[in-house]
């Protein structure tokens, strides 16, 4: 099999270049050099449009192209791609054309790349390039404005855009993350009278939905952004409780209060350093909530994290004076770990109900894990394991990447419980993460995973999706509802919006267990 070099011609790839990875080529066994013309390019109809406004532009634009026309090449011809500009063979080995998997490196990209991971990198960049075109600073900027532009480029060249939709993003799903409604959550934020510090909120995300009392609660996380060389946009966040319409899904101004926390971090690792060690300690970072019931739907829990540990608080919800007070709070010790590290966060629990007492799914997987904790304490009372379900095993190597926690785990029927799990799946041996959602069922009695879904929620098709900068393409469950013939789940999308999905729950779970 013949093995190909592929380079892309840019201004400043010069006869020098040229000659030297025709001469690499030919001294490899069964293996070409291919230089691709802009031209040549063009006409394979592959590169979003707006990859070719780089070519031409300043070094780091050059790389991003490179890596951009690079990935596209690999995934329609295999082989190995070599940068524009790059004017030495040292690092070239021919056995990487064999391997599975080579992380990038000086220059070099090997291999067939995957749909996803295609998928993935357009994802990450296109949303850094136009950042970029305006003239924002990397790290501090107003994420507001630059998902508003970023929403309407994409809008103006939904066209051309689309052809780019599916081709590149192949895990199959059901829905995808833009196919729910968006939560308008400036609505809450332009009536803010909240503060976290002596900041507002500027954005709230992540939000769960949860059924209680006729009501459908939304508890989201609130975010201040400072856009200062000295302070990160991520050091105070709070959380906030509001109602939100069960039709429209549009929140409500009649109930709406910030959740005021008194819950002090047991363990930090000695990695984290500053202003943001400080806020953890002192309990001024909170984020993630789940919103869930016990003891038949009279009790309104929360769950929520400090960025490393769990906590817990039972809330009392007085609206006619729209407030909420904590009436038990605790952040719980590890139980899984009896030392911890800076790399070891506990932060994807899944709360449940039983008998009224407070359960959690720990893990799914290598092995099923389950506690019961002191609803006064958090201390572990109960440890359970399972076998982890085949079927769930094979999906988490094929789809999912790796199954945690998302959504409380919430009665199906009288038989069964049911989540909305995130698969998390890495890219390039780096901490990029591509997020999808599926469904878990458990057995009420034992808590046993009886059923493991394919991908029901995906990170929209490219380039619509608008990530945070620098980071991953993330559909991350946190809220579920039964109404008895449909679920409605609540998701952030890219640690930013909140989008509430409501599917039949005859089309996600198989007839066997509705008819239990």
């Amino acid at each position: 099999m013949t093995r190909t070099i592929h380079q892309f011609k840019a201004n400043h790839t010069n006869e020098d270049i040229q000659t030297l990875w025709e001469l690499t080529a030919s001294q490899q066994d069964n293996c070409e050099y291919k230089l691709w013309t802009s031209e040549e390019i063009s006409s394979l109809q592959i590169l979003p449009y707006w990859v070719a406004e780089m070519i031409t532009k300043s070094a780091h634009r050059s790389m991003t192209a490179d890596l951009i026309i690079g990935h596209f090449l690999l995934y329609e011809f295999g082989g190995c791609y070599v940068f524009s500009d790059l004017s030495s063979n040292a690092n070239f080995n021919i056995e990487n054309f064999d391997k599975s998997y080579v992380p990038y490196k000086d220059g070099i990209v090997y291999g067939h790349k995957t749909a996803d991971e295609v998928a993935y990198l357009i994802v990450r960049l296109e949303s850094d390039y136009l950042r970029m075109e305006r003239n924002l600073s990397q790290e501090y900027f107003d994420r507001k404005y630059i998902r508003d532009e970023l929403y309407s480029v994409n809008q103006t060249d939904s066209n051309r855009s689309h052809t780019y939709s599916h081709k590149f993003n192949s895990i199959p799903a059901k829905y995808e993350a833009l196919d729910g409604i968006r939560v308008d959550c400036d609505k809450l934020l332009s009536k803010s009278e909240f503060t976290i510090g002596k900041l507002k909120p500027s954005c709230y995300l992540n939000g769960s939905v949860c059924e209680y009392k006729g009501r459908l609660l939304f508890a989201y996380r609130m975010e201040c952004l400072q856009n200062t060389k000295d302070v990160r946009w991520f050091e105070w966040i709070s959380l906030g409780l509001s109602e939100l319409n069960k039709t429209t899904f549009e929140p409500s101004l009649r109930f709406r209060c910030q959740l005021k926390l008194n819950v002090k971090s047991k363990w930090l690792p000695d990695a984290l350093q500053g202003q943001s060690r400080a806020n953890v300690l002192n309990g001024d970072h909170f984020e993630d909530p789940r919103l869930f019931t016990l003891n038949n739907g009279k009790e309104l829990w929360l769950c929520f994290t400090n960025g490393y540990e769990i906590g817990f608080a039972q809330l009392f919800v007085d609206f006619r004076e729209n407030k909420v007070t904590p009436k038990t709070q605790f952040i719980c010790s590890s139980p899984g770990q009896k030392s911890m590290d800076a790399d070891r966060r506990e932060k994807n629990w899944t709360p449940f109900d039983r008998n009224g007492e407070l359960w959690i799914h720990y893990q799914f997987s290598p092995q099923h894990i389950i506690y019961q904790l002191d609803k006064k304490t958090g201390n572990v009372i109960q440890t359970i394991k399972h076998e982890t379900l085949a079927s769930a095993i094979l999906k988490e190597k094929s789809l999912f990447g790796s199954i945690r926690g998302g959504t409380p785990a919430i009665p199906l029927n009288s038989k069964y419980d049911v989540s909305i799990f995130h698969g998390h799946i890495k890219y390039f041996g780096k901490n990029y993460a591509y997020y999808t959602a599926g469904l878990l069922l458990f057995e009420r009695d034992s808590g046993k995973i009886v059923h493991c879904s394919d991908v029901i929620i995906r990170p929209s098709a490219f380039p619509n999706l608008v990530p945070r900068p620098s980071q991953s393409a993330v559909v991350f469950p946190a809220g579920l509802t039964n109404d008895g013939t449909h679920l409605t789940c609540s998701y952030g999308l890219n640690d930013y919006d909140t989008f509430i999905l409501k599917f039949k729950i005859d089309e996600i779970i198989p007839t066997f267990f509705l008819s239990n």
